[in-house]
């Protein structure tokens, strides 16, 4: 059960940190 949890946490962490460069990438492009 805590090997579940950790790597769903890892998971939610990957999404947040893809999602965080995506917009990063984005303002770069439209500035």
């Amino acid at each position: 059960m805590a090997l579940y949890l950790l790597m769903a946490r890892l998971a939610v962490v990957k999404h947040i940190r893809c999602r965080a460069m995506v917009t990063f990438k984005k303002v770069i492009i439209a500035e």
